[in-house]
């Protein structure tokens, strides 16, 4: 590679963990995973990879996908991280301009505008009619993500939203309870959204809301390791099952908004963890999906297919996907 070559900082930035890999133009190395919390300011973080990468101090550009979004005061600040920010500007001082910066399940949509066929976990078949019908890219982190892609003949655009802040919609007296108890545990004053019970900061007080509703023993642990590890435990049963069904609600709700009924691809850190330690309550996520929506809807919903998305760093090819096609430009 040439010096005149320019040369790419890719991150993917969630309300945890960031992961980062290098872009020569030509070749995506492997992505480094770093806990966000460890690092006083994202400079410092790039500053590190850059190291371990052993990098070049000059030409060196960066393309970020991150949870959260862009203020006045051009900083970028991560909605379940208010300790962290990304500052525009202290990347320029630091010799490693931002080129590109967009939410992070927007880019994740890039990446999957680019997916081969075998890149996903088929949860159900359905029957797309039209190619030009737009998808659904979403799913739990530490967050909940959505974007929608949305096919043309010439390219797919991409269109970013605020995740999983949509009023939440309960559609049994069960989720009515539950959402009520979410709301006093959580002790605020607005109204509760999907995203305060189906994403990585929201499960703990789910779980928290079953035991009470339940009058279950509350357990010492209520963390969200306890949850995913002791998936034999009746609260933990019960809250996975309320957790999956409010996640159908949500799915139906972002469908139905973006009519979207090309297909649901779900990515994020908490629901692939799910998936990889077999705890993804399906039934009652497709039930809910399409549950007690007007008959016409219903059969659209219940023919949208439903996968979750199996190939690593999806958010990282869609950024190698916005470089290479040139939509990136100075911030």
């Amino acid at each position: 590679m040439s010096k005149t070559s320019p040369l790419y900082m890719l991150a993917d930035i969630g309300g945890t963990h960031a992961r980062i890999a290098s872009y020569d133009g030509k070749k995506m190395t492997p992505a480094r995973i770093y806990k966000t919390s460890e690092y006083a300011t994202a400079t410092d973080l790039f500053s590190h990879f850059r190291e371990d990468e052993n990098l070049p101090k000059e030409n060196l550009s960066v393309a970020i996908a991150a949870a959260g979004r862009l203020d006045r005061d051009n900083v970028w600040r991560i909605g379940n991280n208010k300790d962290w920010a990304i500052d525009i500007a202290a990347f320029a001082e630091s010799r490693f301009p931002i080129v590109h910066i967009c939410g992070d399940f927007e880019a994740t949509a890039y990446g999957v505008a680019h997916m081969h066929r075998g890149d996903t976990i088929v949860l159900k078949e359905g029957e797309v009619k039209e190619f030009y019908t737009p998808r659904v890219v979403c799913g739990p982190g530490t967050g909940l993500g959505l974007a929608y892609a949305i096919p043309g003949k010439g390219e797919t655009r991409i269109q970013h939203t605020y995740g999983g802040h949509f009023p939440a919609c309960p559609q049994t007296e069960e989720q009515t309870l539950v959402m009520r108890l979410v709301k006093q545990l959580g002790k605020h004053n607005y109204t509760v959204s999907f995203e305060d019970i189906v994403s990585g900061r929201g499960l703990p007080v789910l779980h928290r809301a079953v035991c009470l509703m339940h009058g279950l023993p509350e357990e010492h642990d209520t963390s969200q390791g306890f949850i995913l590890e002791n998936k034999d435990n009746v609260s933990v049963r019960e809250t996975l099952r309320l957790f999956f069904e409010f996640f159908g609600l949500f799915l139906q709700t972002a469908i139905i908004t973006g009519d979207a009924y090309g297909g649901v691809y779900l990515d994020g850190g908490l629901i692939q963890f799910l998936v990889e330690k077999n705890l993804i309550d399906t039934s009652s996520m497709l039930h809910f999906m399409s549950h007690n929506s007007f008959p016409v809807i219903r059969d659209y919903l219940e023919a949208t297919p439903v996968a979750v998305i199996d190939t690593p760093f999806i958010a990282l090819q869609g950024l190698k996907s916005i470089v290479d096609e040139g939509k990136h430009k100075d911030v």
